[in-house]
């Protein structure tokens, strides 16, 4: 069961300032929608996920999506090439959070969570 938690807020990416969606998310998935480049969304994993996730980011070809992994507030892996199927397995004891962003194009994107 998918629970999402929707805020608006300032996030501080790459220099700009941006309006970004804030997810919780407590299932071992989740969809979401990029509106065009710079959009970013945050999602904030509930402990699901164990200390070692492969956390993967799928995208339609044609748009370049990216994920980054956060570990109480440090990056502990990033993906930012241009496959339409992406992971990142990292070490992650603490707060998880998941940075997806769009480089360029808009769509729909998932991010799978596997233990």
């Amino acid at each position: 069961m998918k629970k999402a938690l929707f805020v608006v807020a300032l996030v501080l990416a790459g220099g700009l300032i941006a309006f970004a969606a804030n997810y919780t998310v407590s299932g071992m998935s989740f969809n979401g929608y990029m509106t065009g480049p710079g959009d970013t969304d945050w999602l904030t994993l509930g402990g699901q996920e164990g200390t070692n996730p492969n956390i993967c980011l799928s995208h339609q070809p044609g748009v370049d999506f990216d994920i980054e992994i956060y570990n109480d507030g440090q990056m502990v892996c990033r993906n930012d090439g241009m496959e339409t199927f992406s992971c990142c397995r990292a070490y992650t004891p603490g707060r998880v959070q998941v940075k997806v962003w769009s480089h360029s194009g808009s769509g729909n994107y998932s991010v799978i969570i596997n233990q």
